[in-house]
């Protein structure tokens, strides 16, 4: 699927995506600010799938445009918290870690498509 992009400062969302992406033989990168700015937006312009931690996913709303894919990953249990962050931010799902670990790799090795790709 190609580069991939987190962006979030939440230390165990990042080790449980660099898991994700190592389990899909890639790699992510992380960018730990909590607004747009010009160094994220190239960043975000570079891929094609952004992954947002829902601990800045409202900071990101409707800022990310143009990508395959920007899913808000947040860590279980969850509450209905993500799920308005992401209607209201634009994003186009909410992932739950761990559970939504292999459909994440799935996604990124090509084996599952999402809805609407």
């Amino acid at each position: 699927m190609g580069p991939l992009l987190l962006i979030t400062q939440d230390e165990r969302l990042i080790a449980a995506m660099r898991a994700v992406a190592a389990d899909a033989g890639t790699v992510v990168g992380v960018v730990y600010d909590t607004k747009m700015t010009k160094e994220i937006r190239r960043a975000v312009d570079a891929v094609r799938v952004v992954f947002v931690g829902a601990d800045v996913a409202a900071s990101f709303a409707r800022e990310i445009t143009g990508k395959d894919y920007v899913i808000v990953v947040v860590h279980e249990p969850v509450t209905k918290l993500p799920f308005e962050q992401a209607q209201a931010g634009g994003f186009d799902y909410v992932a739950a870690l761990p559970t939504s670990h292999r459909w994440l790799v799935d996604l990124l090795t090509g084996r599952h498509a999402l809805a609407g790709a």
